[in-house]
This record gives structure tokens, C-alpha cells and sequence, in this order.
């Protein structure tokens, strides 16, 4: 049982560090980031730096606040997100669940369904893969699904003779650029990366717009512009931008975008897009919802493409509307994909049913039962 009263001391004793006031330093950056875009020499080289900076590359000036108009036409979009039920050694065995939430809705359209929610759940024993069923593969696994789903649901939506006119969007929750790959083995950073490729790959042959969307971005890709001028292009001079150090894209963006206002569009840099064709590499832009500075990212072949940039900018930011924030159909996917207590003890009853039935040898560990008995 949480002792209330000591959290609430130290909760005291961390306050100034946890809320510090930093509006003086996001106002200086936000000037340091206004002669920078007025630098057109400065803005040329910062393109080509080192990419251990982590700066994007960009057409137009770093300013401009574009805005975003309200969906013309009918709309359909399509919400995908995942969740998961881990391994667990306490329950005796190595089997895990993946499930999938996926949710279409259509606006603008006097014939069919309104709405269709649904999840798919994938059960794995933990041995197909030589990769094992760590927490890592695990989580590798969900982003698999999440963009099969996608492509899954628009099929459907083709097949609909009704709805095969009206434009669909699938927008996930999450990065479409695969920062976590990075620091994994070099077996699951290639065999996950090179499935994530492939399915990208799809969604461009297929003509399917797709898109992700960040809440509360803490990515600093643009507010490094402003630390690799401080520095003078020299990595390794941290101090000459300690005064900008917790400045971030989010916070930058909220001194010059309104809402219903977006960012150009920026081409990321990150040393994991390296390995993207270059009809898929990772692009991104923020917007203003209202309440919030969102990030949304698009593959190069959607950025390259104004009225796509343009419906995906204003779909989003009409699902955000309606969702006070944060979009409705992803909301509505979160739903349908997350696997609450109850879920998973009952995943956990199946399985051990399932063993008995087998005659199999399944041994619930002390720790679980005396947890399973103290919540009765």
C-alpha cells in the first residue's frame, strides 16, 4: 500500500526539479531559431551536418505557419494501435498475446456503416522464432501487426463498392521511424526493420495514405538547428548550448503556430532512416490542435505530394477536434486493443484450461497465487 503521506514530502522534495519554469529559454531559442531561418548560408550547411545531430533537412523557411483548412470532401480514416499480453515465467508457461485494435470511420457518407470496430488477437507459443518471446520481440511483433491491419482494412474499404471513392487515411499511433531498432540486436534490428520496409513498401504500391501521430512530441529534431548553431557545427561543445538544453520541437513550435496551424514539412535525418529506400524515408511536421502541439509523420512519397500533406494535415487535425485533442479514431483503436486485468487473467485461465485438457505441465508460481488470492 502506497504510505500517502511520505509521497507527498517527497513529491515536495522534487517539485523544483520536476516544474521549472522555462519560458525565458524557449523565448530565447525561439529568437536564436528566427535569425537562423533568416541565415540562408546557415540553413544550407546545417542540411548537410553531421547526422549525429539529428537535424532534418527542409524546403522553405523554418517559420512559416501554414493553415490548415477542414476536410472538403467525404472522408474515411482508418485507426490502427496494438497491445499486448507479455510472457510471463510466473504463470509456468512462454506463450504471449498480441491484440490489434482496428477502427474505421467514415464522414461525409449518407450510405453504410458510420463506424466498424474491431481487434484481432494473435497468439504465439514463444518458440517459433529463434528470437525468442522477449519483451523486445514482443513489442516488435505489435508494429508488424499494426501496419498489416491497416492495409487489411483498406482492402475491405476497396471491396465496398458504396465507399471506393472516398478517400481513406490509416493513421497509427506512434513513430514511423524506428528509433528503438537502433539500440537492439543485429538480428531483430534487421529482420523487424526489413519487415517494416516491406510493409511500407505496400502501402505505397497500393496508394494507401499512411501516417502516425505523436502526442506531447518530446523529439528535438528542429530545436537542434538552434544547438548546432550555438555550437558552431562542433559536436562535442555541449556547454555552448546548456541555455537551450531542455528546449524541444513541441515547445519551439508553440511560439509561432496558431491553432489549426501546421510546420512545413521536414525530411528526418535520424541514423536509422539510412536504411529506407528513399520513396518511404521518414517525414514530419507538427501541428497545432488547439490544445496541444502534435507531431505527425508521413513517408517521403506522401510528403512529396501537396494534396495528400494536405488531406492528412486536415483529417488529423479534424479528428483532433472532435476528440478534444488527441484523435477520435485513434482513441477509439486504443480501446479496441487494450487488454485490461480481466483480459488477461482470462488469457491466463484459457491457457492453463487448455493445458489440463492436454495433459500438459503448467505450475503457477507461489508469487502469482498469493497475488491472485490477495485481490479476491
Amino acid at each position: 500500500m502506497l504510505d500517502r503521506t511520505k509521497t507527498i514530502s517527497k513529491l515536495n522534495e522534487l517539485a523544483g526539479t520536476l516544474f521549472t519554469d522555462i519560458s525565458s529559454m524557449v523565448r530565447y531559442a525561439y529568437k536564436l531559431f528566427g535569425d537562423s531561418a533568416q541565415d540562408d548560408l546557415f540553413c544550407q550547411q546545417a542540411q548537410t551536418a553531421d547526422r549525429a545531430w539529428n537535424v532534418p533537412s527542409w524546403d522553405g523557411n523554418l517559420k512559416s505557419a501554414i493553415k490548415i483548412t477542414k476536410p472538403a470532401n467525404p472522408y474515411t480514416l482508418i485507426g490502427v494501435d496494438g497491445s499486448q499480453i507479455y510472457p510471463d515465467r510466473h504463470h509456468g508457461v512462454s506463450c504471449f498475446l498480441i491484440n490489434v485494435g482496428t477502427v474505421i470511420l467514415r464522414y461525409g457518407s449518407t450510405s453504410g456503416r458510420p463506424a466498424r470496430l474491431s481487434s484481432d488477437p494473435y497468439i504465439y507459443s514463444g518458440q517459433e522464432s529463434e528470437n525468442g518471446n522477449s519483451i523486445d520481440m514482443v513489442n516488435a511483433l505489435r508494429q508488424e501487426y499494426e501496419f498489416k491491419a491497416g492495409i487489411q482494412a483498406t482492402d475491405a474499404i476497396r471491396q465496398s463498392n458504396c465507399h471506393s471513392q472516398m478517400p481513406s487515411t490509416v493513421l497509427m499511433d506512434g513513430s514511423l521511424i524506428f528509433w528503438y531498432l537502433e539500440s537492439k540486436g543485429d538480428t531483430i534490428r534487421q529482420t523487424f526493420l526489413d519487415r517494416y520496409i516491406a510493409l511500407l513498401g505496400q502501402y505505397q504500391q497500393q496508394n494507401i495514405p499512411i501516417a502516425s501521430y505523436i502526442s506531447a512530441p518530446k523529439t528535438r529534431e528542429i530545436s537542434n538547428i538552434i544547438r548546432l548553431r550555438l555550437a558552431n557545427f562542433d559536436i562535442h561543445a555541449k556547454d555552448a548550448y546548456a541555455a537551450i538544453d531542455n528546449v524541444n520541437d513541441a515547445s519551439l513550435c508553440t511560439h509561432f503556430l496558431a491553432p489549426s496551424e501546421r510546420t512545413i514539412v521536414f525530411a528526418s535525418r535520424a541514423k536509422i532512416t539510412t536504411h529506407y529506400p528513399p520513396a518511404i524515408r521518414p517525414h514530419f511536421f507538427y501541428i497545432n490542435t488547439g490544445t496541444e502541439i502534435g507531431r505527425i509523420e508521413i513517408p517521403a512519397w506522401i510528403a512529396h505530394d501537396k494534396d495528400l500533406v494536405d488531406l492528412i494535415a486536415s483529417t488529423t487535425f479534424d479528428q483532433c477536434s472532435k476528440g478534444h485533442g488527441y484523435p477520435v479514431v485513434l482513441a477509439e483503436a486504443h480501446e479496441q486493443a487494450v487488454v485490461k486485468g480481466p483480459d488477461r487473467e482470462f488469457f491466463f485461465h484459457l491457457v492453463h484450461k487448455k493445458a489440463m485438457e492436454q495433459k500438459g505441465r503448467y505450475s503457477i508460481s507461489s508469487k502469482a497465487v498469493r497475488k491472485r488470492t490477495a485481490t479476491m
